[in-house]
């Protein structure tokens, strides 16, 4: 009896609210008992403010909070939103707006990462080399963003990034539905990245540590992808619990979704550092000049940028799994997760971009690293043989068929029958050499440099030496 009079009181103080701020549209009606209850009760307990003194009561955040809580509590989900809503409304209070990043953000990514593989393929084409299991693997990860793209629109067009209580309620179940599909494509996507540079780094690396350990990551990999995308597919039973558990009207069972994505963010993290680290010693074994070794470590260390986005996506899952706000809390870890897919696509793309510049492009670099010293006198503080490096670096960039050759592996001395057809420089020091041969070698390039005419490139022979 008592509850039915503190109801009907709180009906005809916000029908007097209303008619005061003249709310077009509002019904008191609307509102559900157990809203009324907990705004009623908790203001006469815990305030000295009116239930119907709106002015007292939103100005209290405090008295809000407890408000909420109770209305969580008390209310079935679609009856809290309801009276989220209205109360919000008469509280003056705007629902937040992101929506624009929901779809900007994967438009822009998405096209860059599909532009990089294009990129990836005119290399192939121009440098006369084959499409490779690395290639495929990539193009699989590049076909399963572009549905994310279109979900992204629909996601926008249904009001994520808006607060839950500001859209149609039916929207949210369409909203966990897409989220669904997007998840089974992130699980998937990511792995297949990661086995294509793994592949990559079969065709490039002759050395056994770096081969066996390849083999080994890109079978974690694999089972990764299997074990992820079926916890996801099945993370309730029945599946359509994953996108309709909200309302509190499923009957059956869920996984504890914040721990999964807790672990799933976690393996993701090492594999990632696993195989951005796994070529860096090698690489820094390069018969190189430091200038062009440093470069090429430079591109293989951007993955590091994916760790970086992996653990900033890790920070939005605390929020993640137990918002009652998915239209809006649901953005973020969304953004960071197409973002990290996108650049991964990137970072396997980069050698073949590269290899692909320089060969178009040799006439601008040359000129570039000419223009810097044309004249034939040393420049200060620099010794004949750091000339010669630099003098090396320039012509790479000259001629198409040196750019071909320093991206190949010295098949012959160090792993026999192997086809290389990377773009990458990965022509590791060969330790077995003799310190007098070192030295002979060292003599004739300085002596070659001493008789050289600076203010010309040097003439090459077919193989790619010295004429």
């Amino acid at each position: 009896m008592l509850g039915r009079a503190l109801v009907l009181g709180c009906l005809i103080g916000f029908a007097s609210v209303a008619f005061a701020a003249d709310l077009a549209g509002f019904n008191p009606n609307d509102v559900p008992e157990c809203g009324l209850l907990c705004i009623s009760g908790t203001v006469s307990q815990k305030s000295s403010c009116s239930p119907t003194d709106f002015a007292c009561v939103c100005a209290n955040d405090a008295l809000i909070g407890e408000i909420e809580a109770c209305i969580a509590h008390s209310c079935p989900p679609r009856d809290a939103l309801t009276t989220a809503k209205i109360a919000k409304a008469l509280c003056g209070v705007e629902s937040r707006n992101i929506n624009l990043a929901v779809w900007l953000v994967p438009l822009v990514t998405i096209i860059l990462s599909t532009i990089f593989f294009i990129l990836k393929l005119v290399s192939r084409f121009v440098l006369q080399q084959q499409v490779d299991v690395s290639d495929i693997m990539l193009g699989i990860s590049v076909a399963l963003t572009l549905p994310v793209l279109w979900v992204a629109f629909r996601l926008s067009q249904l009001g994520l990034g808006h607060d839950v209580w500001s859209i149609p309620q039916d929207n949210i179940t369409k909203i966990l539905y897409l989220y669904w599909w997007a998840e089974i494509i992130y699980q998937s996507g990511l792995p297949l990245t990661r086995i294509a540079i793994l592949f990559f780094y079969l065709k490039v690396f002759p050395q056994k540590h770096i081969r066996w350990a390849s083999y080994a990551l890109i079978g974690l990999n694999a089972a990764n992808l299997i074990a992820f995308v079926l916890a996801t597919i099945f993370q309730c039973s029945p599946i359509y619990g994953a996108w309709t558990f909200w309302d509190g009207t499923f009957q059956g069972h869920c996984n504890d979704l914040h721990l999964q994505s807790w672990i799933q963010a976690g393996i993701n993290i090492a594999l990632d550092l696993t195989t951005i680290i796994l070529p860096l010693p090698s690489l820094a074994k390069l018969s190189a000049s430091r200038g062009r070794k440093i470069r090429i470590i430079i591109m293989f260390a951007l993955g590091f940028f994916i760790t970086i986005i992996s653990v900033l996506r890790l920070r939005t899952l605390v929020v993640f799994a137990n918002s009652t706000n998915v239209s809006y809390d649901y953005v973020e870890p969304g953004l960071y997760s197409i973002i990290e897919a996108s650049v991964s696509i990137i970072c396997g793309c980069l050698p073949s971009v590269r290899a692909l510049l320089l060969t178009i492009t040799p006439k601008l670099l040359t000129l570039t690293n000419r223009s810097k010293f044309s004249n034939s006198q040393t420049p200060p503080g620099e010794s004949s043989r750091q000339k010669f490096d630099r003098l090396d670096d320039c012509e790479s960039a000259k001629s198409p068929i040196k750019v071909k050759n320093e991206w190949s592996i010295h098949s012959q001395s160090t792993h026999q029958g192997l086809e290389s057809g990377s773009n990458v420089e990965l022509v590791t020091m060969d330790t077995t050499r003799s310190r007098s041969s070192i030295d002979s070698e060292h003599e004739e390039a300085t002596r070659t440099v001493q008789s050289v005419n600076w203010s010309r490139p040097l003439p090459r022979s077919h193989e790619g030496g010295l004429a």
